[in-house]
């Protein structure tokens, strides 16, 4: 059965056979969209423990900061110890900060933050999750990072996002214990359990039954205290979107009973600008109450990560963001999390267990 997918300016058409099922977009009312960059060294994905983190990406995040200030947006960068020793990134950083065009948050990678704690080594090509640590070797990585970070950028911390993606509760209670507002680790709909850790039966979180919208996570210790959970955007849908790189219509030899279900995030990834553009539809037309949109900082360079290798690379990466821009700015607003906190508290639920 023939199907084919195209785009208007305004609208997205999904037709399969004879039925069209068109995306409208109300305008009325604008939602928040927050911008999230993990601020992070060169291509971690290559690197394993002990290995020397270069951080020249840092030198490429200025064209990606103007990018976002053309549409009035100010990312999020959430930054890991390597990037707060980058005299490029805090020399960048701080001039945001003072132009007050984004914000600064933590992003913790458990085996390159100090203090140094030797783990039971099962898996020695893999990178550990926090959570593999004791508690109170977790508490001192927290501790350090935050201090890093306030003390460099005067500035207090209210936002994080785990490393690796990975939380559990004693993670929760100590970013509660150390005055974050806001952590936006939760990848709806999306099991990590398969990607192992470094030490014996470890692995990442499972958040396939998390909610896709803001949440509290209370402390166990104090119920008058908790956790705002921004969770990022991501849909879960049994649609087609073609790839950019495929003609405005494509034969698929199937029927539509059999087309696989697909996650679609709102995080650049080659060729995949037409599903990010779906997904803004989506969004901006239910009842999700914001956007929020994630990218590496080693992404804006080429080489710094496997996705986006050469300068051609970057080019269409910055065509498609530049078009994806464009688009949410017609039907939401940029803002940060600390910008948010007021309005987050009224959206967000009550606590679920993050068991």
């Amino acid at each position: 059965m023939p199907l084919k997918v195209f785009r208007e300016s305004y609208r997205l058409h999904l037709s399969i056979g004879s039925e069209v099922i068109t995306t409208k977009i109300n305008n009325d009312i604008k939602k928040p969209f927050i911008i999230t960059v993990d601020t992070e060294g060169d291509n971690l994905w290559a690197k394993r423990i002990n290995d020397f983190i270069p951080t020249e990406n840092a030198m490429f995040l200025p064209r990606f900061q103007r990018l976002c200030e053309k549409y009035s947006f100010a990312p999020v960068y959430l930054a890991n110890y390597e990037m707060v020793k980058s005299e490029a990134f805090v020399e960048f950083a701080k001039d945001a900060l003072a132009r007050q065009t984004c914000e600064i948050g933590m992003h913790l990678h458990a085996w390159n933050s100090p203090p140094d704690y030797k783990l039971p080594e099962t898996n020695s090509s893999n990178l550990p999750y926090l959570m593999e640590y004791p508690v109170d070797i977790m508490e001192e990585k927290i501790k350090i990072l935050t201090y890093e970070l306030e003390n460099t950028f005067d500035t207090k911390m209210l936002s994080h996002r785990g490393g690796r993606w990975a939380t559990n509760d004693d993670y929760f209670e100590l970013l509660i214990k150390y005055g974050y507002k806001v952590d936006c680790s939760v990848t709806p709909y999306v099991d990590w359990t398969d990607n192992v850790g470094y030490s014996p039966n470890s692995h990442g979180t499972d958040y396939s039954c998390h909610p896709s919208s803001p949440y509290r996570i209370y402390s166990k210790k104090d119920k008058n205290r908790y956790l705002i959970e921004v969770p990022v955007s991501i849909c879960k849908i049994r649609e087609v979107i073609k790839p950019d790189n495929e003609g405005i219509e494509e034969n698929v030899k199937a029927a539509p009973s059999a087309i696989n279900e697909q996650r679609i995030w709102l995080r650049p990834q080659r060729n995949n600008l037409n599903k990010m553009l779906y997904l803004v539809d989506i969004l901006v037309n239910d009842s999700t109450q914001y956007l929020e949109f994630m990218i590496h900082s080693s992404e804006l360079m080429h080489g710094g990560s496997p996705t986006f290798e050469t300068a051609e690379d970057i080019e269409k990466l910055y065509d498609d963001l530049e078009v994806l821009f464009e688009y949410i700015s017609r039907y939401c607003y940029g803002t940060t999390f600390h910008n948010s906190i007021e309005f987050l508290e009224k959206i967000s639920a009550e606590e679920i267990s993050n068991e």
